[in-house]
């Protein structure tokens, strides 16, 4: 399945007006034209912008300007404005604005497809108050941050981009990123191919009901909250809200935004964008989609690092040269390689090493097992003592990210990666390595690694050994997982664990996750309260969000709990008194 630009451009602008003019100079075509059939085209360049932003309003009550200038800075605000809204396309974005409140945008882009207007063009957007800017920057680490204030950070709509060099620079940089997704999607048809919207479908009547008891519930917690931090909770909720709102719709229209042209190498999709309490209510040619993950993925896939095999160039793709050249040429600087070689030492001499020898690594853990739940036991074990940091294991697996994935120069004072290195202490000292040269270098090697080896394993090997074998399976990669029908999941695990043992050499642990709309209705009590623990760790973030439009015009119901309100009503729909939030 390949992506096409003009369907793309469909796709954001329905209705988009292609504009045809008399061929004149062929030396004066822009990109936005394109010569066809003895006329120049004007190719469309839709851009998604708040619903409530009206540009030209707003500079007739501020100035007088050219056209020339207006057109210039009317095509930056809209592609800032597009820019910021399409952050949130990315989880792990999503996640980020979530803790700070703001989405990094960096300079240099905006300058070098705005040119300089993209500067006056911020200014006009802060001055008149459609965006609020975070000036606080690092250089090497994070940019300028950015987001909507709060009456146009809700609906949005779709404009045509004005004509000019902005627009080029656009239509240059979509027609080229298309092409390069393009060339990378050609690589995994046995994965694409089940990309298709007449068969793979959400149902949007039944989680219109829970994502609406979801935002209803969770406002509930937040009015238990203290006034000072119930704002802070509220807008956190509706910024959930609208983002699952965002990516069911998109499902709904087959509109999966495949890509694979991130630097992690990984498929994203409109799928891969939702929550996972929300996988129930997939379907796939009406059947229900089961999920088979890998156990503690990432700790598991950092044992392949603590082999010499992966500084080896091998045909199985899994070597940092072949996965990662520029990380590949690094480690080769300086003492790096034999601060490296060095563990690999001990680590070949713990292999051979008997549990009374060595309590706790990598290499001795029973992936099959639970990781996280043997983490918080290991540490009772080992120190005797009630202050524990690993407590339970939703708190070990935020803790194993931060330690894996932080790039933190202070990192290593943290309590979490001290008790960490007191257990383990060959895997700490490899982490900070590679720590070491990402700071030295300015990236963050090692998240990026781990998760360009899960794509390469899951992605091209994996998927085409279970396509090969399985041809009528529907394989639906979520990163560490794939979902897959009922029929199928059994065959789909067993090929998965043979084929990650042959990869790896190391048993992996697998679990399935049967998801179903019942299923995620009865725990939807639980996620609500798991999230509100989530969302009332930070409360020192402020920002506000406009709440989007629901699903269906219906009042939601959950066996004999109804939410009755006219925010349900279609905008025709009369009634004659408010009736509220009633259950």
């Amino acid at each position: 399945m390949t992506v096409n630009l003009h369907t793309l451009t469909r796709k954001y602008c329905p209705n988009p007006e292609m504009v045809y003019i008399r061929e004149s100079n062929k030396n004066t075509m822009s990109h936005s034209s394109k010569r066809k059939a003895g006329r120049i085209v004007k190719e469309v360049c839709p851009m998604t912008i708040p619903l409530a932003y009206d540009f030209d309003e707003l500079l007739f009550e501020k100035r007088k300007v050219s056209e020339t200038v207006k057109k210039t800075l009317k095509a930056a605000s809209y592609y800032i404005l597009h820019t910021i809204i399409h952050r949130s396309d990315n989880r792990q974005v999503k996640d980020d604005f979530e803790s700070n409140g703001y989405y990094r945008l960096s300079s240099s882009i905006l300058n070098s497809v705005c040119g300089k207007r993209y500067s006056e063009a911020l200014d006009f957007l802060r001055d008149n108050g459609i965006i609020e800017v975070d000036e606080s920057y690092s250089k090497g680490r994070y940019s300028k941050g950015y987001r909507l204030s709060g009456p146009y950070s809700g609906e949005t709509k779709v404009r045509e981009m004005p004509e000019g060099p902005i627009k080029d620079r656009v239509l240059k940089v979509r027609t080229e990123m298309v092409e390069r997704n393009n060339l990378e999607l050609r690589k995994i048809p046995h994965i694409t191919k089940w990309f298709d919207p007449g068969m793979l479908k959400i149902n949007v009547d039944a989680i219109h009901d829970y994502i609406e008891f979801y935002r209803k519930d969770l406002l509930k917690y937040a009015d238990s909250q203290k006034p000072e931090h119930r704002d802070i909770i509220k807008n956190k909720t509706i910024l959930r809200y609208n983002n699952s709102l965002q990516a069911i719709k998109r499902i709904e229209e087959g509109d999966f935004k495949l890509s694979r042209t991130g630097k992690d190498r990984r498929l994203h999709s409109s799928i891969t964008n939702l929550k996972k309490e929300l996988r129930g209510f997939l379907t796939y040619d009406n059947k229900p989609l089961v999920g088979i993950d890998i156990k503690s993925s990432q700790p598991y896939l950092f044992t392949r690092l603590l082999m010499k095999e992966s500084y080896e160039e091998s045909e199985s793709g899994l070597d940092i040269h072949s996965l990662y050249h520029e990380l590949h040429t690094s480690i080769q600087e300086g003492n790096i390689k034999f601060k490296i070689n060095d563990i690999l030492m001990c680590v070949d001499k713990q292999k051979g090493a008997d549990n009374q020898q060595v309590e706790l690594s990598f290499l001795k853990v029973v992936w099959t097992d639970d990781f996280y739940n043997d983490l918080i036991l290991a540490e009772k074990k080992v120190f005797c003592t009630t202050d524990l940091i690993f407590k339970d294991r939703s708190t070990v697996k935020k803790l194993i990210m931060i330690i894996l994935y932080s790039k933190d120069p202070q990192k290593k004072y943290y309590p979490a990666v001290i008790r960490f290195k007191q257990l383990f202490p060959l895997e700490a000292q490899l982490m900070e390595i590679f720590n070491e040269v990402s700071t030295r270098d300015d990236e963050n090697y090692l998240p990026i690694l781990l998760q360009r080896l899960e794509s390469r394993i899951i992605l091209d090997i994996v998927c085409k050994e279970i396509n090969n074998r399985l041809p009528d399976a529907p394989l639906i990669p979520i990163h560490d997982s794939i979902l897959t029908t009922p029929e199928h999941v059994e065959q789909v695990k067993e090929i998965m664990e043979s084929v990650i043992l042959r990869l790896t050499g190391i048993p992996v642990g697998l679990k399935v996750d049967d998801f179903s709309v019942q299923k995620s209705l009865d725990e939807l009590p639980q996620t609500v309260e798991e999230d509100y623990n989530e969302l009332n760790t930070n409360l020192n973030v402020e920002f506000s969000v406009e709440e989007r439009r629901h699903l269906i015009d219906r009042m939601p119901k959950l066996g004999d709990r109804q939410i009755l309100s006219t925010r349900y009503l279609s905008d025709n729909e009369e009634t004659e008194n408010t009736l509220g939030d009633l259950e």
